[in-house]
C-alpha cells in the first residue's frame, strides 16, 4: 500500500462540507473535538434539534393546547378566542410566557402537562422522519460526557432537574471518573459489549496474562449505554408529570430557579468545569444566559472558549461578541430558505471525528489483515470481524470509495497447525498484509514462529 494511501486511511473520510458553512469555523472546531475526545464535553440540546421531527413550535403548540383546552371544557369560548388572537406569528417570548401561564392556570399543572404530552406524543417510532432518526444516531454516536436538554419530547430520555432522582444524575455528571475512549466505544456497540463481557469471563477462568482492568466498567454496567442525561425543564413521562411537573410557564421557571438552588449551582458548575456544546439553541432562555455570564465573571475570558454552539446565519460581529463576552464559539452555517442541512453536516463532521467506532474503522479501512485465532476465542473474533467489515464498508458507502477491510481468518485446525497455515498464507499473498494478529498458542510458540518468518522476508515484502 502506498505511503499516501496509508496516511489517508487514518483520516476520517468526511471533511467539513464547504457549501453553506463558514470556512473559518474549521479551525475553531478542533478545540471542541479535542474536548469531546478528552471526555469533557456536555451537549445541551434545544428545541431546534427536534425541528426535523416536524413537531409544533412554541406558538403552534400553545394554539393546539388552546384548542384542546376548549374541547375539554377548561376554557370558555371567549377565553380561547382571546388567547388565539394573542398567539400571532412571531409573538414575543414574554407574550408566549403569559399565554402558557394562563393555560396552565385554567387547566391545572397536570392537565396542562397531559395535553402537552398528547400533542408531542411520538410513541410510534415508524412515524419519525428519517432526518430526525439520523440526527439521533449522530447525537448518540458522539461520546459526550453527558446530555442536558430543555426539550420535553421523548427523543432524549432523562430525569427532570427538579425531581428527587436528579441529584444522583448531577453527581454522576460532575464527579464521575473519566471513561477510556476504548471503553466508550464498547459501551455504544451491543455486539462489542457482548464480546467484551465474554472475553472478561474467559479471562477470569483462564487468566490470559493481560491487564484488562480498564474494561471492568463493561462488566459493571452490562449492556447499558451509561451516559447521564438531565431534562432541565421537565419530562412528559407519567412518572414525573405531577411531580415535579413542567417548567413551561413563568411559575414553573420560578419554582425551578428559586425553589431549587441546587439546580442553579449545578448548571454553574457544569459551565465552569465542562465544555458545553449548544445545539438547536436560540439563547432565548434568559436565566441560562445569566448563569453563563456569571460563570464568565468568575473564571474570566482568557483561554479557550467555555462553550460552542451550532448556529445559523450569524454575522461576524455577533460571533465575535459571543466569543469575547459570553465565552461561546459559534460554529456557523448558512441557510437557504427552509434548508438546515448545514446543521446536519456539522453534526456529521463532529461525529466522524470523535465517534470511537468511526475513528477505529478509519484506522483499519482498506487494510489487509491476517488474523490467527485461538480455538476458545473463535466466536468472539468472528463477531469482531463482522463489526470491522460492516463499519469500514459504511465509510465507503458514504464516501463512494472502496474502504472495506479485507480479513483472512485462520480458525480451523489444531492450534499447533495454525502458525504453519499463517506462514503459508503470508507466502501465498499477492501483496503484504498490513497487520497480523495472533497469540502464542501456549506451548506451540506460534507468534514467535510467525514473527521469525515475517522478519526473514525482504523489507518491501513483509507486514509493516
Amino acid at each position: 500500500m502506498a505511503a499516501n494511501e496509508r496516511e489517508r486511511s487514518r483520516t476520517p473520510a468526511r471533511n467539513i462540507p464547504r457549501h453553506g458553512i463558514d470556512c473559518d469555523d474549521e479551525e475553531s472546531m478542533q478545540g471542541l473535538i479535542r474536548s469531546i475526545k478528552a471526555g469533557n464535553c456536555v451537549v445541551f440540546v434545544g428545541a431546534g434539534f427536534s425541528a426535523a421531527a416536524r413537531l409544533p413550535g412554541w406558538t403552534e403548540l400553545l394554539c393546539k393546547i388552546v384548542d384542546r383546552g376548549e374541547a375539554l371544557g377548561k376554557l370558555l369560548d371567549s377565553e380561547a378566542q382571546l388567547l388565539r388572537s394573542t398567539l400571532v406569528p412571531h409573538a414575543s417570548s414574554s407574550v408566549l410566557d403569559r399565554c402558557a401561564q394562563t393555560l396552565e392556570d385554567k387547566m391545572g399543572p397536570v392537565g396542562f402537562a397531559d395535553v402537552v404530552a398528547e400533542i408531542l406524543n411520538l410513541d410510534d417510532k415508524t412515524k419519525t422522519p428519517e432526518q430526525m432518526k439520523r440526527r439521533l444516531q449522530l447525537l448518540w454516536g458522539i461520546p459526550f460526557a453527558a446530555t442536558l436538554t430543555t426539550n420535553f419530547d421523548s427523543f432524549i430520555s432523562g430525569v427532570p432537574a427538579a425531581s428527587k432522582d436528579a441529584p444522583a444524575v448531577m453527581r454522576k455528571i460532575l464527579r464521575a471518573s473519566h471513561t477510556p475512549m476504548t471503553v466508550r466505544m464498547v459501551l455504544r456497540h451491543p455486539e462489542l459489549q457482548r464480546v467484551a463481557q465474554e472475553i472478561l469471563s474467559h479471562h477470569e477462568k483462564h487468566n490470559f496474562g493481560m491487564d484488562l482492568s480498564s474494561m471492568a466498567i463493561v462488566k459493571e454496567h452490562g449492556m447499558a449505554n451509561d451516559i447521564p442525561a438531565l431534562k432541565v425543564h421537565g419530562c412528559l413521562s407519567e412518572k414525573y408529570r405531577s411531580e415535579p411537573g413542567l417548567a413551561f410557564t413563568r411559575l414553573g421557571y420560578r419554582k425551578l430557579l428559586h425553589g431549587n438552588e441546587s439546580y442553579r449551582q449545578f448548571l454553574s458548575a457544569v459551565m465552569a468545569c465542562k465544555t458545553v456544546l449548544y445545539i438547536g439553541f436560540s439563547f432565548s432562555d434568559e436565566y441560562i444566559n445569566e448563569i453563563r455570564s456569571a460563570t464568565m465573571s468568575m473564571i474570566g475570558s482568557a483561554g479557550d472558549p467555555i462553550a460552542y454552539a451550532i448556529v445559523n446565519d450569524k454575522d461576524d460581529a455577533e460571533k465575535s461578541f459571543f466569543l469575547e463576552h459570553e465565552g461561546v464559539q459559534m460554529l456557523n452555517y448558512r441557510t437557504p430558505p427552509n434548508d438546515h442541512s448545514g446543521f446536519d453536516e456539522l453534526l456529521q463532521y463532529i461525529h466522524d471525528h470523535t465517534n470511537p467506532m468511526r475513528r477505529w474503522a478509519c484506522g483499519v479501512q482498506r487494510k489487509k489483515i491476517l488474523w490467527v485465532v485461538a480455538r476458545q476465542m473463535s466466536e468472539q473474533v468472528k463477531t469482531l470481524v463482522r463489526v470491522i467489515e460492516t463499519e469500514t464498508q459504511r465509510i465507503g458507502d458514504e464516501s463512494g470509495e472502496e474502504t472495506k477491510t479485507r480479513i483472512n481468518l485462520i480458525i480451523d485446525g489444531s492450534d499447533g497447525e495454525k502458525p504453519k497455515k499463517a506462514i503459508k498464507a503470508i507466502q501465498e499473498a499477492q501483496e503484504p498484509y498490513d497487520l497480523i494478529i495472533t497469540n502464542n498458542f501456549h506451548m506451540h510458540r506460534g507468534a514467535e514462529q510467525i514473527l521469525q518468518h515475517v522478519m526473514s522476508l525482504d523489507e518491501n515484502s513483509r507486514c509493516p
